[in-house]
């Protein structure tokens, strides 16, 4: 397998390096967020909603870690940002960081979906 390379969404290169360059490791686990990432965002667009902060910051977190092994730092820094309004407290902040953590997943799985369609 070889994975091409990108730099838009995510680190690659940052993620060969963390996993030893095990290529279908690296394609497992695109697979693995786009099974999952779709649940994951209801979940927290729920927790929003219903200004559940505990679920909110727990549903954020695995976001941030889920990316994390992507080397997807949009996401990372956006999945973040929410969980630490939860932290906080919420307030009107939370809803303009869902959106921008929305736009930040998408264009992440846009990406994915071509490189996986590139293999």
């Amino acid at each position: 397998m070889n994975i091409p390379s990108s730099a838009v969404r995510m680190d690659i290169n940052d993620m060969r390096r963390r996993l030893g360059d095990d290529e279908a490791l690296i394609a497992v686990l695109f697979r693995q967020f786009l099974k999952d990432y779709a649940a994951r965002l209801e979940s927290i667009k729920s927790a929003v909603n219903g200004r559940r902060l505990d679920d909110l910051r727990r549903e954020a977190h695995m976001m941030k870690g889920n990316a994390s092994n992507l080397s997807a730092f949009g996401v990372v820094e956006a999945a973040a940002a929410l969980e630490d309004s939860a932290d906080r407290g919420g307030g009107a902040d939370v809803d303009r960081l869902f959106a921008k953590l929305v736009v930040e997943v998408e264009q992440l799985v846009t990406e994915l979906r071509g490189l996986l369609g590139r293999l």
